[in-house]
């Protein structure tokens, strides 16, 4: 990897633990133009000249997302919702480096792989804050079902084309998606919600 790269990845680094400050110390707003920052970052990488660049935008777009993560767990954080339906999709698109490499089969399926799931990984999140607004809107109480949530669009799951599978059990609710055709466990995602009481 040339060693511009490798500061984009160190540059990513410094924003994950800017972000991880900015939330210690209750900056909230700080913190989300820190997570815009790093989205943008990941948006710029991947229309660098070659997948390589590619695969860093997806790398510094996932390690966003986990910041994401952090930011929802606040209390009083503020809806993202807006902000990640504004996100393109899909978010990064390398069929051009790809092309123009010449890459073999197997590395095309393994880079559409990471893509994918990055994306899923950026739906999920949206499903999650729908999930946040619905409850603030509802006694604090997740829905039943996703189809309960009219008010907003809910994303399917961009690997399979399918809706996220979803379950309310008491406080709790649960949102999965199976790994894809020649993903491994990595490539599966779960999550287990549950809401703050006063």
């Amino acid at each position: 990897m040339s060693p511009n790269l490798d500061q984009w990845r160190y540059l990513s680094f410094l924003l994950g633990l800017e972000t991880r400050r900015q939330l210690a110390h209750g900056q909230q707003a700080a913190a989300l133009e820190t997570l815009r920052t790093g989205f943008a970052l990941a948006g710029h990488l991947a229309h660098g000249p070659t997948s390589m660049y590619g695969l860093v935008a997806v790398a510094v777009a996932a390690r966003t997302c986990r910041d994401v993560e952090l930011f929802m767990q606040q209390p009083g954080a503020p809806s993202l919702l807006a902000g990640l339906e504004a996100i393109p999709r899909p978010f990064i698109n390398l069929e051009e480096q790809m092309k123009s490499e010449g890459v073999d089969e197997d590395v095309h399926q393994r880079i559409d792989l990471l893509t994918g799931r990055l994306d899923r990984h950026l739906a999920s999140l949206r499903c999650i804050e729908a999930l946040r607004l619905y409850a603030a809107r509802h006694d604090n109480l997740f829905p039943e079902t996703l189809g309960q949530i009219t008010d907003v669009t809910i994303p399917t799951d961009p690997l399979t084309g399918h809706p996220f599978v979803y379950r309310r059990e008491g406080d709790k609710a649960f949102l999965e998606a199976p790994a894809p055709p020649g993903g491994n466990a990595r490539d599966a995602l779960q999550y287990e919600l549950s809401l703050k009481r006063d």
